[in-house]
């Protein structure tokens, strides 16, 4: 009886020690260098139809492992120039599952905060993140990164 009773408290003892083991290991599926693959507006019916131009679609972000993040995002202006604006920032992990971001495009500029609810996919591979619009709409926008 005292080696079966032994037995448990040992047993007990490793599966307790192999948690903490467990949560040193861990590593945020968030952290590596992301490309913009598309970006998509989801209808009401579950349509999803592309909206992001080639311009767009040469963005990444990289989120580093020590909570630094950097990011070249790439717009058209009105002449239709593809024009490439830099950030740096830093981001964190929430209880709630979400990410706080706080970045600003490098060497100054107005810091832009925001939180990020992610649904990663296809075994971590790619990320897709919920877009506000720039407008009022029935429509859900998403932006759509792959781990490079």
């Amino acid at each position: 009886m005292k080696k079966i009773l032994l037995f448990f408290v040992v047993a007990t003892m490793a599966l307790v020690s192999c948690s903490d083991d467990d949560d040193n290991n861990y590593v945020d599926p968030i952290i590596g260098n992301w490309d913009l693959y598309k970006i998509i507006m989801v209808t009401p019916d579950g349509t999803e139809i592309e909206v992001g131009d080639d311009c767009e679609l040469q963005s990444s972000i990289y989120f580093k492992v020590n909570g630094d993040l950097t990011s070249n995002w790439f717009e058209e202006d009105d002449d239709s120039n593809c024009i490439e604006t830099l950030y740096d920032g830093d981001w964190s992990r929430r209880n709630d599952g979400g990410y706080n971001i706080a970045a600003q495009e490098t060497g100054g500029g107005d810091f832009e905060l925001d939180i990020i609810y992610p649904e990663f996919r296809e075994n971590y591979t790619k990320m897709r993140i919920p877009v506000t619009p720039d407008e009022v709409s029935v429509n859900q926008t998403y932006a759509v990164f792959k781990l490079k």
